[in-house]
């Protein structure tokens, strides 16, 4: 695509030490709301709340780190219950940070093929921190991902090429489906016309890259109260320069909401590259769990994108080419979905998954692969709870401590860290590989100090998932 191969060149640039002087001087925290899990696939050292009760929220804002994430999970939740907890947050935020004298930036961090509860949570956010005229700055670019932001139009990398967002297999979501990749238009059809793509700004490339911070921060100045403007984006360099703006902004006490995918947080903080977990480090310690390291290791799947699948498929291929050590247990949804014997299909694969793990095989548990639907979207998201719900059940049934954990999939991975794990509060170590965020299970979890591997439904070539286990597999 020419749009593609014909972008302005740098002549200004915003350094990540520079970045973080600025946000320094802002004295502010920065909170992210996640709608899954996998939004802390850019950061390391920092800690992530699946509880947003005050004293947790307040305990954050007293911690000198100047960034740490919450996981409302909402992705999965109806758009009612999305717009209540965030709402709640905000209510919560606005009141800690009056207490605690601290200035505070939100980030609703969602996914970047543009699924997810949009604009509802954003409205929600304006109604609970009492600013109902906040702008909010849209930058859904993630770039170990492949998803760029280029003259308004969202893309992502399928293989070698980029393509319009509207044409990949996510703008089909059940749940979250659209039909534009300019964002400007996106934002007109989320909002059902309430914004009109006219009132969208845009903050273009050729600003970004001729004019530098300057005229990033001359653009943010132009914005009216209450309105969304796109962030362009083709790399993390473009993304730095409208953080150094950002922070300017912020430092002449300006005050944006922004809705992003992870990479912005990066550029926000400006934080380095950092060099991805060994598969050591994705292993449990064996001076803590001795019996651990003979223990074959698990891997959920609940992802139902056809990526996933695709990645399931040459994961399994693989290991079986290679004889390695694995067991793939299903759980069927199709049986489990009124047939009267859920506990039983729940109890026989928990203990096959102990048996799997005692052996030292690695369990491979994963949800069937055809999507069941209902009558309705309300039908439909009932039928995704009674599956996830099954396969929450079948891990907690599983007693033996695993030497590794990954869950495949937003939402899943979500459920597995606050229903099986017990997590409340985790810290980021860093990513498995790039777009995979790795955890550590806090002290209050099942499994305390388990790295816990997320591996978002959406991210990755056909190899990843195999590229990843193949030296955790013997």
């Amino acid at each position: 695509m020419s749009e593609l191969t014909s972008l302005p060149d740098f002549k200004h640039d915003s350094p990540k030490t520079l970045i973080e002087k600025f946000y320094k001087n802002s004295g502010c925290k920065v909170v992210v709301l996640d709608d899954d899990p996998t939004g802390t696939q850019t950061v390391f050292n920092v800690s992530c709340l699946t509880t947003w009760d005050e004293e947790a929220i307040q305990n954050e804002f007293i911690n000198p780190e100047p960034l740490f994430y919450i996981l409302t999970n909402s992705r999965s939740l109806s758009s009612v219950d999305a717009y209540s907890i965030n709402k709640l947050i905000g209510e919560r935020i606005a009141g800690i940070s009056v207490k605690c004298l601290k200035k505070y930036i939100l980030i609703s961090r969602s996914d970047s093929t543009l699924r997810g509860h949009f604009p509802v949570e954003i409205d929600a956010l304006r109604k609970g921190l009492g600013a109902p005229d906040l702008p909010c700055l849209l930058a859904p670019a993630f770039f170990p991902g492949g998803r760029i932001t280029v003259n308004d139009k969202h893309y992502v990398k399928d293989g070698k090429d980029y393509i319009e967002a509207d044409k990949t297999e996510f703008a089909a979501d059940p749940y979250f489906g659209y039909h534009n990749s300019n964002l400007k238009l996106w934002v007109e059809e989320k909002s059902s016309g309430k914004v009109r793509a006219g009132d969208v700004a845009g903050l273009s490339l050729e600003t970004i890259r001729n004019e530098g911070y300057e005229g990033v921060k001359q653009f943010f100045n132009t914005l009216k109260p209450g309105q969304y403007a796109v962030i362009n984006a083709y790399c993390q360099e473009d993304l730095d320069i409208v953080s150094h703006a950002f922070w300017l902004s912020i430092n002449d006490g300006k005050s944006y909401l922004i809705r992003s995918a992870a990479s912005i947080v990066a550029s926000l903080m400006g934080l380095p590259k950092h060099l991805y977990l060994s598969g050591k480090e994705l292993t449990v310690n064996p001076d803590k769990y001795p019996d651990a390291e003979k223990n074959g290791g698990l891997m959920i799947l609940g992802s139902y994108v056809e990526k996933s699948t695709r990645q399931l498929h040459y994961l399994i291929n693989e290991l079986e080419k290679n004889n390695r050590r694995f067991v793939h247990l299903e759980l069927n949804a199709g049986s489990l979905i009124g047939s009267g014997h859920a506990e039983k299909i729940i109890s026989d694969l928990s203990i096959k998954a102990d048996q799997g793990l005692a052996s030292g095989k690695a369990v491979l548990l994963t949800t069937s692969r055809d999507l069941i639907r209902g009558k309705n979207s309300s039908e439909d998201l009932q039928i995704n709870k009674t599956v996830a719900d099954a396969l929450i059940s079948v891990v907690k049934g599983i007693n033996r401590v695993p030497r590794f954990f990954i869950a495949k999939g937003g939402i899943t991975s979500s459920t597995m860290a606050t229903e099986c794990l017990r997590i409340k509060r985790a810290f980021v170590l860093g990513q498995a590989m790039a777009g995979v965020p790795v955890w550590k299970c806090g002290p209050e979890s099942k499994f305390p100090g388990l790295p816990y591997v997320i591996f978002p439904g959406n991210v990755g070539e056909d190899s990843a998932l195999y590229e990843l286990l193949k030296d955790l597999i013997p």
